[in-house]
């Protein structure tokens, strides 16, 4: 009796382990398994900011949309992806060379639908010249729409 509850228990955990993606029967995460929603592209943008000012590049992979992408998770999950490295001359001091999707000083201005569920947002700044003077920097990255959400889109690199 003791052996079958013993056998049991093990079957149990493991399957508890299998279900977490970290099991002897698992391959890791599944597809779909980790994968996050914007509820709306003006949500996107403030919660990817966050993500990128706090460098949570786990977190940020996790609302990407990779179904028709060359990248897999594991690329975004390094810091490499989204930041460019080894670049000495940034706009300015408090924009750093952001590949994707965009700075995080960047906030919404505006979305379109492209068509076939992706949509265009259009992010905006300011950057202060060397002259003292303000200019407008715009940026613009893509959006897949799912019913559950949107997800983004990796740039092309």
């Amino acid at each position: 009796m003791r052996v079958f509850f013993s056998l049991l228990f093990l079957v149990a955990v493991a399957g508890a382990l299998t279900m977490l993606g970290r099991g002897p029967m698992s391959d890791g995460p599944q597809p779909g398994q980790f994968d996050r929603y914007f509820p709306t592209p003006s949500a996107a943008v403030n919660t990817t900011a966050d993500l990128l000012k706090s460098e949570n590049w786990s977190e940020l992979a996790t609302y990407y949309d990779l179904s028709e992408s060359v990248f897999d998770r594991q690329d975004l999950t390094k810091e490499s992806f989204f930041i460019e490295s080894g670049i000495e001359e940034a706009l300015s001091e408090e924009l750093e060379a952001y590949k994707q999707p965009f700075a995080p000083d960047f906030r919404f201005q505006s979305a379109r639908n492209l068509g076939n569920d992706v949509i265009e947002v259009t992010v905006i700044t300011e950057i202060a010249g060397e002259d003292g003077a303000m200019r407008q920097g715009l940026d613009t990255f893509l959006l897949k729409a799912h019913p559950e959400g949107y997800q983004l889109l990796p740039k092309d690199e």
